[in-house]
């Protein structure tokens, strides 16, 4: 087919097929002698990433890249990248920054996409490592310091994933104390989620100590 060639009367075209095509070329001598010869064309669909949706963070906060795409996957460009070649890249970026990924399908093509991390410093959020519940009236509960933030919620869990304590109160705290009875002296794990009034969605995970 002469449409999707750009000049099909001379010896070299350019040719732009939206689907696979057999072309067919005639040569002949003072239009003597035709010979007709055929080549196929095949046409692959284009590959596509999606690097994710832009987003807005607290400063200091850590944002996971997870681009989505079947092929292989390396990062083009951004600030604090772990490294180029990793398909999921955790990065804490400080100021506003747009990160470029690249796929590569099993046929060579190519696609990109952009995803950018605006950063604000609207909310912030202190959680301490150590508190010792023996009722001397310093640091007898572990609670968490906050400005900014909306909603919070509050777990602790024993290092079996025994769910310890639990609160949606933003002035609550938890005492070591579980089923009426003192926790022994361990670590434990917390999980907090919280809603700032400017921001998205944040989730922190970590251990904290019990001292007597």
């Amino acid at each position: 087919p002469s449409s999707s060639v750009d000049n099909p009367n001379q010896p070299m075209v350019i040719a732009n097929p939206a689907v696979t095509t057999v072309y067919s070329v005639a040569i002949s001598i003072n239009n003597l002698c035709p010979v007709t010869k055929t080549v196929l064309v095949n046409v692959v669909p284009k590959p596509l990433v999606n690097a994710g949706q832009d987003t807005i963070i607290n400063i200091g906060d850590p944002v996971t890249l997870r681009p989505i795409g079947s092929g292989i996957i390396k990062w083009i460009s951004g600030e604090g990248l772990p490294c180029y070649d990793c398909r999921d890249a955790k990065v804490f970026p400080f100021t506003k920054s747009c990160y470029i990924v690249e796929l590569t399908d099993q046929n060579g093509c190519r696609a990109q996409d952009e995803i950018c991390i605006e950063v604000i410093n609207d909310f912030g959020v202190y959680i301490p490592n150590t508190f010792t519940p023996n009722e001397d009236g310093m640091n007898d509960v572990f609670g968490i310091s906050y400005y900014g933030i909306k909603t919070i919620k509050l777990l602790i869990y024993d290092r079996w994933g025994n769910k310890l304590f639990s609160t949606e109160d933003p002035s609550a705290a938890w005492d070591g104390i579980y089923n009426g009875k003192p926790c022994q002296v361990d670590t434990y794990v917390y999980k907090l989620e919280y809603n700032p009034y400017k921001g998205a969605h944040g989730e922190r995970v970590g251990h904290v100590n019990l001292l007597r």
